[in-house]
């Protein structure tokens, strides 16, 4: 998302907070609203935005632009989109929840889960013992995108989770676990797979079961392919060469 679209956010949050009112919106606030999504939408280049607003327990929707460009399918309030990497926080609310049952701690060495799971660092084993999910669920372990997210499995299997791990087992770290932070998307896949052998449950399941639904999120999924049986899934697109393009996670 770029600086522009964010700010056109930021100064949507502004607008609510100075002029709607406790009961609704007027038709002048919903015009402008409109009209600034509108903005946002062309300036940023993004193909297609929907936003929700919720004032007491009342829902408005905003919508503007095409869920798929090539088939001239219009975004609104059923519009499914891809989550990225924003699903490490509901990842991150999975282990909290957890923790809180008692099925694991945050301190927790990662060999009590998986045991095979080995690490390096400046050419050296690491001693796993020491390295525990808090590293992972802080960014401390290691492990960082610029060296690490090629060993991210393609596919929708469910063994995904595994076979990434399993590509990690053994690399190369960046720096000692629990000396400094840094972004790892793979991070994330290991909390998954976690999840997965402590339960002996899917992680997709797990999510959908004991945190998405619980919160009311009955049109949020883990699995891709279920998000697409709704039919509602939006084409994904990145940015390339100030061009959007079609794009699959």
């Amino acid at each position: 998302m770029s600086k522009k679209i964010v700010f056109l956010i930021m100064a949507l949050t502004l607008l609510l907070g100075l002029i709607i009112p406790v009961s609704a919106l007027s038709n002048e606030q919903h015009t402008a609203i409109q009209s600034l999504l509108e903005d946002a939408r062309r300036i940023s280049g993004a193909p297609g935005i929907s936003v929700s607003i919720l004032i007491e327990d009342e829902v408005f929707f905003f919508s503007s632009g095409y869920a798929n460009r090539a088939g001239a399918i219009q975004v609104d309030e059923t519009t499914l989109f891809e989550l990225a990497s924003l699903s490490k926080a509901f990842t991150g609310l999975g282990v909290l929840l957890l923790e809180q049952q008692g099925f694991l701690s945050l301190d927790d060495s990662i060999v009590e889960y998986l045991p095979w799971f080995t690490l390096q660092y400046r050419g050296r084993p690491i001693d796993m013992q020491y390295v525990t999910l808090n590293h992972f669920l802080h960014h401390t372990s290691g492990i960082v995108n610029s060296r690490h997210t090629d060993v991210v499995s393609p596919g929708s299997t469910p063994d995904m989770l595994q076979k990434t791990v399993e590509s990690t087992n053994n690399a190369e770290l960046a720096f000692q676990p629990g000396t400094r932070f840094e972004y790892g998307t793979v991070n994330y896949d290991i909390l998954g797979l976690v999840i997965e052998v402590v339960l002996g449950q899917s992680f997709e399941d797990f999510m959908e079961e004991q945190v998405f639904r619980p919160l009311g999120l009955n049109q949020t999924f883990a699995n891709r392919n279920r998000a697409k049986e709704t039919g509602q899934l939006a084409q994904g697109y990145r940015l390339s060469f100030f061009i959007t393009m079609p794009h699959d996670l």
